[in-house]
Order: C-alpha cells, then sequence, then structure tokens
C-alpha cells in the first residue's frame, strides 16, 4: 500500500475494511472534486462520481460492491500526495 500511495498525484486515505477473516486495506483517493478512486490490492482501482464526502460510507460501498462482507470501515489519517506512513500496528488492530 506504501508504494501505491507514493505514486498518487493526490492525498490518499488508508481504510481497513473489517467484517471478515481479516481486515482488508484499500486506499480511497479523490483525483478530482466528484471523482472517487479505491485502489484495492487485490482488484485493482475502482472509480465512481460522488459529491458524498463520507470516506466510511464510499469504501463500504465499493467493498459491498466487490463482494467483501463489511461490518465498518475504520479510517487512518489523511495523508499527502506523494506520502505515506505505514503503521504495523494498522494491520494487527493493535
Amino acid at each position: 500500500m506504501s508504494q501505491a500511495a507514493a505514486v498518487l498525484p493526490c492525498a490518499s486515505e488508508l481504510c481497513w475494511v473489517v467484517g471478515g477473516r481479516e481486515d482488508i486495506p484499500v486506499l480511497l483517493f479523490r483525483p478530482s472534486p466528484r471523482l472517487i478512486c479505491v485502489y484495492d490490492p487485490l482488484t485493482g482501482t475502482g472509480q465512481a462520481e460522488s459529491d458524498c464526502a463520507q470516506t466510511p460510507s464510499l469504501v463500504k460501498a465499493f467493498a459491498v460492491a466487490l463482494g467483501y462482507r463489511v461490518d465498518h470501515v475504520r479510517v487512518e489519517p489523511t495523508h499527502p500526495a506523494g506520502v505515506f506512513a505505514w503503521r504495523e500496528e494498522s494491520r494487527t488492530g493493535s
């Protein structure tokens, strides 16, 4: 995820889809005001147009469309374009 976030020309948010056997990391980014993109390392990048600013709602909609079970979405702090601070404890939920 750090490599993907580092090459983005815009800020990104690391989100964790919580609901199955393990948490699934995805990156949400907004290349333009109405364009929403979500990068899932397993399936690639999906995009949609939306005025919604609710990151958890957007990520949940993408995850459900991909067939993931979603109990909730955990959002990490926003990372500026080209910068990503990986925190190992995010993977383990600590």
